[in-house]
């Protein structure tokens, strides 16, 4: 037998999981290298159980084929797109009757970095509606360190075959195979060595030590501060909080900059989890997540008191303000630290702190939903969800030598806390901070001469960064990544026109340490193939992140799986996702380890995911659903309302018809002063001239002084629908 040794076959482990049905079947593997190849053909029974499929049109490696001409293996060439499915679906079931399984080998099409499958959309659904069932085949690259943690291509040090159900014959075969494949990379990741003993303090000790010259770069001031003087203030603050802070969380009221870094930093070390306060909300919401997470100390400075004067800051008996102590720390303290960063080990600086290594599983971070009042709920943050999330990000974003990460968005929210401060922390990437994230003329003149190529912000704020900037400002911009809300697709085109920016759409939540899907830029063709897998498309929020699996649940019959074609609510699981509510056990979570979104998506052919809306802002009428947020976007270009100003102008809202049947909408409205009835029939021929359905219209318009929304800017949708129903003389 010929072998084919791959360049790090030396140093890498192979491990092969799940059930090989006895019975010969279609087998469909995400991605194939010599490695994949050779273990597969042992686990399907060797040489004399298997054929393979290629497509003519996007060949593996030559590499692969070099082996299969070699080896003399049994199989066929086919040309789905020209020839048709029905003909390959022929030829494979004529091997399968022979006794073989058939196992389709794909090349490498063109693509962004972290996708989880090479196979591109038209070629894994050649099969569905035959009579073929599939074996999908989850293979997941590996290295033990942070940067190319998740891979696609060699070198890799761990390579993980996982064999996944076997799929039934029938429709939406090739989605219901994507979907396996995403559950598989969900279990993969979890496996992920550097999850077995996830620490994110330590991890952080380690990089600060490797980084040192690394530099935190202060936007106001251009003031710069090196990974090495980072360290020595953690340590001395680390130390302060051991002796005058007896509680387990701490909270910290900063804007994003040095001292918000070396706060949570500290925490960190200290065992004592940082609880970043959103210093935006309301006295009720603030005094909610205080009690909520046990918190009386918080971190500050008297900067920032006086300059966020509106926010209901706690008794002055409670701050500590970290300027003051590190001004009283430093000295003598201060020199023999700055010795002990410079020539001392790891090890001894951690025992130094009583530093104790955490439990994977520990809480490390505590952040809140994003809910009203007393509805918010406490998300802890493990160690492992932040090591995950981290893992994640740095496989679909990855930094090139020099690269630096903007931080601007405030770390009350977890993905701005993982990107703007986690993540280059444990990269040891240069940090440029700014505190105000709406001032898009400074933000703009930082990027550029800073060269900052990630940032995270909102929609709102990036609206902002578009509006105030200058061509030839975000060159350098590899991923601006925009959160928390639905970004308007006229954003988009603005970015690209005037900057020629690609915004980076993302879905996110804040049970989720990272997001869950990113659109990033279109990729290059490669490997002399006209394929690309697309990235980004109008209306999706692009790709899932290699780790995070997504299912499609009916929306009446809640317990029914649904292909991913079909639109459905979103379930999520993966280790960079919520386990359990603060103060509630992990069993109170409904589906276990899956996470329901309370979101209605749905997956195009090409695995890019396009949200429907929230679940309870959907009504069916005349037996259409109609997804109220995209609804809105639309009624907001018709009357010439900005979707991203601070003050709410519309709102659309289902309430019980009159007549006991089903739902009419209502458009809640700041722009009308009087309603008279021509303006609904205008509203609904505008929808209907921007083809989009007429039941999309409003049934009535009401005139309101105000729409109230959350402390988030989200609607306050149950406090408008019952405004609205008493308004109607309607029982809600």
């Amino acid at each position: 037998m010929l072998y084919y040794p791959r360049k790090n076959m030396k140093h890498t482990t192979t491990e092969t999981s799940g059930t090989v049905p006895t019975s010969p079947t279609l087998v469909f593997p995400n991605r194939v290298d010599t490695a994949v190849l050779q273990a597969l053909e042992q686990a399907l029974g060797g040489r004399d159980r298997v054929a393979w499929m290629v497509d003519n049109s996007l060949r593996p490696s030559q590499e692969i084929m070099q082996y299969l001409t070699d080896t003399r293996a049994a199989g066929f060439m086919t040309a789905i797109e020209r020839t048709g499915a029905e003909a390959a679906v022929e030829q494979v079931r004529r091997f399968v009757e022979g006794g073989r399984h058939v196992v389709f080998l794909c090349g490498s099409p063109g693509q962004q970095p972290g996708n989880f499958v090479d196979v591109p959309g038209k070629l894994l659904h050649f099969a569905d509606d035959s009579t073929l069932a599939a074996l999908p085949v989850c293979v997941s690259m590996f290295n033990n360190t942070m940067e190319q943690g998740i891979t696609g291509q060699a070198p890799y040090r761990h390579l993980r075959l996982r064999f996944m159900p076997l799929q039934a014959p029938g429709a939406a075969l090739g989605a219901r195979v994507r979907g396996a494949w995403m559950e598989g990379m969900a279990d993969a990741l979890a496996e992920h060595p550097l999850l077995q003993q996830a620490d994110v303090a330590n991890a952080l000790l380690d990089s600060l030590l490797q980084h040192p010259n690394a530099l935190i770069i202060d936007g106001v001031n251009d003031s710069q501060l090196s990974y090495r003087r980072l360290l020595v203030f953690a340590i001395m603050f680390c130390r302060y909080l051991r002796k005058h802070v007896a509680g387990r969380r701490l909270g910290i009221i900063l804007p994003p900059g040095k001292l918000s870094i070396i706060a949570n930093v500290a925490c960190l070390f200290a065992g004592i989890s940082p609880v970043n306060i959103n210093y935006t909300a309301t006295p009720e919401e603030f005094r909610h997540h205080v009690a909520l997470a046990g918190v009386d100390r918080f971190i500050t400075e008297d900067r920032f008191i006086h300059k966020q004067q509106q926010f209901s800051w706690p008794s002055q008996r409670d701050l500590i303000y970290i300027e003051r102590v590190l001004t009283e720390l430093s000295g003598r303290s201060s020199r023999i630290w700055k010795l002990v960063v410079r020539w001392a080990g790891k090890k001894f600086i951690a025992a130094r702190l009583g530093m104790q290594a955490a439990q994977p599983t520990a809480e490390a971070m505590l952040f809140y939903t994003d809910a009203s009042g007393t509805d918010s709920k406490g998300v802890p943050m493990s160690h492992r969800m932040l090591m995950a999330a981290a893992l994640q990000i740095c496989s679909r974003m990855p930094l090139e030598p020099g690269q630096r990460v903007l931080s601007a968005s405030p770390m009350y929210r977890a993905e701005n806390a993982l990107a703007g401060m986690v993540l280059p922390l444990l990269l040891g990437k240069d940090i440029v901070t700014y505190p105000t994230p709406n001032a898009g003329k400074r933000i703009g003149e930082l990027v550029h001469n800073y060269g900052a190529a990630l940032a995270l912000t909102s929609p709102k704020n990036a609206a902002a960064w578009v509006a105030n900037g200058v061509k030839d400002q975000y060159t350098g911009m590899r991923y601006l990544l925009v959160s928390a809300k639905r970004m308007p697709e006229d954003l988009t085109r603005q970015a690209q026109q005037k900057l020629g920016l690609h915004l980076c759409e993302s879905y996110s939540m804040a049970e989720a340490a990272a997001p869950i899907t990113v659109s990033t830029a279109a990729a290059a063709t490669g490997n002399g193939t006209a394929w690309v897998l697309p990235s980004s498309a109008p209306g999706s929020v692009g790709v899932p992140l290699p780790g995070a699996a997504v299912r499609i649940m009916d929306l009446e019959q809640k317990d029914r799986v649904l292909p991913l074609t079909q639109p459905g609510v979103i379930w999520l699981r993966g280790p960079g996702m919520l386990q359990h509510y603060l103060h509630e056990p992990a069993a109170a979570q409904a589906g276990g380890q899956w996470f329901c979104t309370g979101d209605v998506g749905v997956f195009d052919a090409d695995g890019l995911l396009h949200i429907r809306g929230s679940m309870h802002r959907f009504s069916k009428i005349e037996g259409e659903l109609v997804p109220h947020e995209r609804a809105e976007h639309v009624l907001c270009r018709l009357l010439g309302v900005d979707p991203l100003d601070e003050i709410r102008r519309l709102a659309l809202i289902g309430v019980p018809s009159p007549n006991g049947r089903g739902e009419i909408l209502v458009l809640l409205s700041t722009v009308h002063k009087t309603v008279n009835p021509h303006d609904v029939i205008t509203l609904r021929y505008g929808m209907l001239n921007e083809r989009y359905p007429a039941v999309w219209a409003p049934n009535r318009i009401l005139a309101v002084p105000s729409i109230p929304t959350l402390s988030n800017g989200k609607l306050d949708y149950d406090f408008c629908r019952r405004g609205a129903c008493r308004m109607l003389g309607i029982k809600c």
